[in-house]
């Protein structure tokens, strides 16, 4: 069986042609883990660049600041730039959250799949110490201020999206 990697440099099928798969839904799992903040400007609020956009080598070390297996992710974000299912996806509406406060870590982006269908990625635990101390809380908080602002995010884009929303992550996320 194919890894993620193997799978999003073979694929090549637009996802007019084969359907969005479960195998998509964990490849967008992991590329919210890249540091999307360096394209901050470009993705916030209404703002949508397609994924190819991404492929800026001046923000490389940007993006994966702080993220584990910077190759890995790396080829993730080749293969997904490069190829005919992925590259012409609009991303936008990200969002990331780390206070030491309120012991909160949170990002989401929106992956736009088509007028129809749009995806809610949220980031799960990351390598800070708020991220850990966060999943700790789980255990005996009703509700982390992640989880709240999770409802909000979703509550908003379910405003402005008139299509189908799937939502994903990992972990936490």
């Amino acid at each position: 069986m194919p890894s993620i990697l193997e799978y999003a440099e073979t694929e090549f099928s637009p996802l007019a042609e084969k359907p969005f798969t479960d195998v998509d839904s964990l490849l967008l799992s992991q590329f919210s883990y890249m540091n999307l903040s360096a394209f901050e400007d470009e993705l916030k609020c209404e703002n949508k660049i397609e994924i190819r956009e991404l492929l800026k080598a001046e923000r490389f070390e940007k993006l994966m600041f702080h993220v584990r297996d910077t190759k890995s992710n790396m080829r993730l974000l080749y293969a997904m730039a490069s190829s005919p299912r992925w590259r012409n996806i609009k991303i936008g509406n990200f969002v990331e959250k780390l206070c030491d406060q309120s012991e909160e870590q949170f990002a989401a982006i929106t992956v736009y799949l088509d007028d129809g269908h749009a995806c809610a990625v949220f980031r799960g635990t990351d390598a800070t110490l708020v991220g850990w101390k966060e999943d700790f809380n789980m255990a005996f908080l009703p509700v982390i201020p992640s989880q709240a602002d999770a409802a909000d995010y979703v509550t908003k884009l379910g405003k402005s999206f008139p299509g189908k929303l799937l939502l994903m992550g990992h972990s936490k996320g």
